[in-house]
């Protein structure tokens, strides 16, 4: 708990002065995540975080500066049980985050939004559990969406991950020459090619459908 209590502290300290320089930046105090190892973890990071700013705290799902997202059962008891929400709730949760005007700030996480949930406000993820290979991959691009003067994301570890990062970038890299340099993902005209051919078999699929998605789109 004493852990709990020191990192809730740090975590604090270091958005307050983050958000403040980038709203130098984007023009807003833009967002964060925050992803613990466990759901009780979670939850009483929230608490640990809420002692220090009762003012973030709301018990409106429309309103306050931090929320907690996982999913949950009906056998989850207090405090995990206090944000266990419906998918509905939690999409409104995202739609909040997504919202650079909206006063939702961080979310706390274990596993969901850290793959395909795009808001290109958020800048700093917080990362307090060890991810690996894709996931950790997919979790450090949630902070790297180019978005007004933001050019990139920051990431703040509290658990190892330079030794997981390095074989993530690893798994991602290629050669890209004869020289033997390396690049992460594709080229530009291999990403192309990738996406006409996406394309084409979407092409495909509504043509067989008679659809004129053409003439919709005007």
């Amino acid at each position: 708990r004493d852990r709990l209590k020191t990192l809730a502290a740090d975590i604090v300290d270091h958005w307050e002065n983050r958000r403040t320089q980038m709203a130098k930046v984007i023009g807003a105090n833009g967002k964060a995540m925050i992803v613990g190892a466990t759901r009780e973890i979670c939850a009483n990071l929230y608490g640990e975080i809420i002692a220090l700013r009762p003012d973030w705290h709301s018990d409106d799902l429309h309103a306050g500066k931090i929320k907690v997202v996982y999913s949950g059962n009906a056998t989850d008891q207090p405090p995990i049980s206090d944000h266990v929400r419906r998918d509905s709730d939690n999409k409104v949760i995202k739609q909040r985050l997504r919202d650079v005007d909206d006063e939702l700030e961080i979310v706390i996480v274990k596993d969901m939004m850290l793959t395909g949930f795009d808001a290109p406000a958020l800048h700093t993820i917080y990362i307090d559990r060890s991810l690996k290979g894709a996931l950790l991959m997919q979790t450090l691009a949630r902070v790297n969406r180019t978005y007004r003067g933001k050019t990139d994301g920051l990431l703040v570890a509290y658990a190892p991950l330079v030794d997981n990062l390095s074989k993530a970038l690893g798994e991602y890299t290629r050669d890209a020459n004869a020289n033997g340099e390396k690049v992460v993902g594709q080229t530009a005209e291999e990403a192309a090619t990738i996406v006409f051919d996406l394309v084409g078999s979407v092409e495909e699929v509504i043509a067989s459908t008679g659809v004129d998605w053409r003439a919709m789109t005007k």
